[in-house]
């Protein structure tokens, strides 16, 4: 069985960010297309306010872009906790921006930035990014304590692809076409859940997400080339719940639409 983990986005205000286009309160609202995008500075950093300290442990940042060649690109974390303030009170040294060296093929870069471990719960986080002076752009950001079922998903993982245009024919056999964006889908089985991460973690995160809300998804967390390819961000579709499948524990069947 493959790992897999989700992210539920914890809401934040921007308090400051490099001068360039766009709100970057934009970061946390879930439309691809509204951006944030820096000047061409050498080191532009966003600084994000989660109101009280929560518990976190991953950063994830979708739809990735530059004026640039992304390859050498960096990124920081800094956090600090409310007796802190808002300062560069403990940094994670800095990695490579983009989560693998495979570019997605219809969308923007990732980053898949899991914190350190050992830090407390932190209310501020900066997000120092480097391009060689390039200018860069997020659509999202995704700042949370991730849900790692103790069992990952069985073999039998589908993606696919969801066309949003429609076609038919007229009655004179006329071709009536109306295309639209076609958006990736993923669809993964946990089928043992313990008790308690189906009547706790996995009930809250449905709870939370619903059909209407997004959650940040990573089938596969190993540092691979691949693994841009396998961060997804978009709602949850179909049924929701758990079954109490054998004695072991509860079988979830996860069905995620990729926005971004």
């Amino acid at each position: 069985m493959a790992n897999a983990l989700f992210v539920k986005p914890l809401p934040f205000t921007a308090t400051s960010a490099a001068t360039g286009l766009g709100d970057p309160n934009y970061l946390g609202n879930d439309y691809a297309g509204i951006v944030w995008r820096s000047t061409a500075t050498a080191a532009p950093s966003v600084k994000l306010d989660l109101g009280a300290d929560q518990v976190i442990d991953t950063v994830m940042l979708f739809g990735i872009a530059s004026s640039a060649d992304l390859a050498g690109a960096t990124v920081q974390i800094y956090g600090a906790t409310t007796a802190e303030g808002p300062t560069r009170a403990r940094g994670d040294g800095g990695r490579p921006l983009l989560a693998g060296s495979i570019m997605p093929q219809i969308r923007g870069g990732v980053a898949f930035l899991p914190l350190p471990v050992g830090w407390p719960p932190l209310r501020y986080l900066e997000i120092a990014l480097s391009n060689g002076g390039a200018w860069l752009q997020l659509a999202r950001a995704v700042v949370g304590d991730k849900f790692e079922p103790a069992i990952g998903f069985e073999y039998g993982l589908q993606l696919g692809v969801r066309d949003l245009g429609s076609a038919d024919v007229s009655a004179r056999g006329v071709l009536l076409r109306r295309r639209a964006k076609k958006l990736r889908t993923v669809s993964l089985n946990f089928p043992t859940l313990t008790k308690f991460e189906a009547e706790r973690t996995a009930l809250e995160l449905l709870d939370y997400a619903g059909n209407t809300d997004c959650l940040a998804l990573c089938i596969n967390p190993a540092a691979e080339p691949e693994r841009q390819e396998r961060c997804w961000f978009g709602p949850l579709v179909g049924d929701l719940g758990t079954t109490w499948a054998t004695a072991r524990g509860f079988e979830w069947r996860a069905n995620l639409l990729g926005l971004m």
